[in-house]
């Protein structure tokens, strides 16, 4: 039917992103990759599990390379910290800048070149 739902339709549900966020001295690996670049969608929800270094690392994202190492400031726009092993974060419609960078608030340089590119 134009423009209107088909009887007995139906629509799948969102799918939800996790990275594994794991720690290897003094830098990080998501999903098992070295200062991994992950690619982020605004409007979409994704889990960072944090739970394999819990507070030791605080994983932080920033519009800044390395964040307050950098004259950067920790971004929480969309950043809920649902416990000490899981941080989600939904990215807003609105977010202008096409990088985004995470980061430790503890140690210097654990993300290395690590980015996350944010697309429509």
């Amino acid at each position: 039917t134009k423009d209107a739902v088909n009887t007995n339709q139906t629509f799948g549900s969102a799918t939800s992103t996790t990275f594994e966020v794991t720690a290897s001295g003094l830098d990080y690996l998501i999903d098992g990759v070295l200062h991994a670049s992950i690619t982020v969608k605004r409007g979409e929800t994704y889990t960072f599990d944090v739970s394999d270094f819990g507070n030791q690392h605080p994983f932080r994202l920033s519009s800044t390379v390395d964040g307050i190492f950098n004259g950067g400031v920790s971004y929480d726009n969309g950043v809920t910290f649902v416990d000490n092993g899981t941080i989600t974060w939904t990215v807003p419609t609105d977010l202008s800048n096409s990088t985004m960078y995470y980061y430790c608030t503890v140690h210097a340089g654990m993300a290395g070149s690590g980015v996350i590119s944010v697309i429509d």
